[in-house]
């Protein structure tokens, strides 16, 4: 077996999550086309991660979506279905 690292388009892209009160904001560029961004309310191996149905809005390069701000944990990432 011959391991090779991703190739720099084939690099997974980045998530930021930034405050945006009383909400918050997450972005990703917008040369990641086919991601999809989903939450989850834990982290296990059985974790059932949901599509956020919420509005992108492209600006500057990136994508953003901004959600209200919840006190219980929620975890966000971006998935090639």
């Amino acid at each position: 077996m011959i391991f090779r690292p991703p190739r720099a388009s084939e690099a997974p892209p980045w998530l930021s999550v930034s405050p945006a009160n009383p909400n918050v904001s997450l972005a990703w560029p917008t040369h990641a086309s086919g991601f999809r961004l989903q939450e989850a309310t834990l982290i296990s191996a059985a974790v059932a991660w949901v599509t956020v149905s919420d509005s992108v809005v492209v600006a500057n390069g990136s994508n953003y979506v901004t959600l209200p701000f919840e006190p219980d944990s929620r975890y966000f990432r971006l998935a090639k279905p």
